[in-house]
């Protein structure tokens, strides 16, 4: 969450689509439905999003052999 801090965008307190894109380290697998449910909540206690539920459409996309784990996030306003 300390990497969110850095945020200063506006509080998303309506229906929103997110994108997530796990780059992973290697060829080490991850299992997305765990990280995207843990991302959510972290968008909701870091104050990014008023409240998971406003998620009304969702996309991930995993890439592998990348030389450290990141992962970008993707949020735009749908209403």
């Amino acid at each position: 969450m300390w990497q969110l801090k850095k945020y200063k965008g506006p509080l998303f307190k309506s229906p929103i689509r997110v994108a997530y894109t796990f780059f992973l380290k290697g060829k080490m697998r991850q299992d997305c439905d765990n990280a995207i449910s843990s991302i959510n909540d972290v968008l909701q206690d870091s104050g990014i999003i008023e409240n998971d539920n406003l998620i009304y459409e969702g996309m991930f996309k995993k890439i592998q052999n990348n030389a450290e784990w990141k992962t970008v996030i993707s949020i735009v306003s749908i209403s």
